[in-house]
């Protein structure tokens, strides 16, 4: 049950329930079940819930639903930064064992394990990494390859090597940037005109 998407205002983000303080029913369940869910005063990512059957006799209640906010949305106007210089010149076969390096160790301190700990090959999904992990790995990713990846792209791309693969693909066909500020106009160049 996911009551965030009808709780929240605002522009939609993906949140997970990561606590629930009570769980109280009285009674068999209902087959149908009506809940009326809002934001707990005490807690700004908090939620309250009341379950009631089909005539809305109050059957039971959930309260602490912790829904903390697990991947905002980037703003558009949010610049990912450049690739660090540590890739300028390199060969391809160099390019992609950095890269792999660099993915290694992202995942690997999301996952709080040591890079060792994960086999390049193996899904990472068999390795322990969850769907909230995957969400905090691409943002790593974004911020340290400079460049925006698809939601899917952990499950598209389930292992360290094949999401190796992918970045390089995405860093070896980059355009450079053309936003670099014209040559300054000297100061001191008259005005023309009266």
């Amino acid at each position: 049950m996911s009551v965030a998407p009808c709780v929240f205002p605002g522009d939609p983000v993906l949140r997970m329930v990561v606590h629930i303080d009570e769980v109280a029913l009285t009674g068999t369940p209902p087959e149908t079940v009506i809940i009326h869910a809002a934001v707990d005063p005490a807690g700004d990512d908090t939620v309250q819930a009341l379950l009631a059957d089909a005539d809305g006799r109050v059957v039971g209640h959930l309260s602490g639903l912790r829904y903390p906010v697990i991947d905002a949305p980037a703003p558009a106007e949010e610049e990912l930064r450049e690739p660090a210089d540590s890739f300028a010149g390199l060969p391809p076969d160099e390019l992609r064992e950095h890269v792999q390096t660099e993915v290694r160790a992202e995942i690997a301190a999301v996952m709080r394990l040591d890079t060792e700990d994960l086999a390049v090959r193996r899904p990472l999904i068999e390795q322990g990494l969850d769907s909230v992990m995957t969400v905090m790995v691409r943002r790593r990713l974004e911020k340290r390859f400079g460049c925006r990846l698809p939601a899917t792209l952990l499950w598209q791309q389930p292992t360290i090597s094949a999401i190796a693969d992918h970045l390089v693909g995405l860093l070896t066909t980059r355009k450079p940037r053309q936003d670099a500020a014209p040559e300054a106009v000297l100061e001191s160049v008259p005005a023309f005109g009266g």
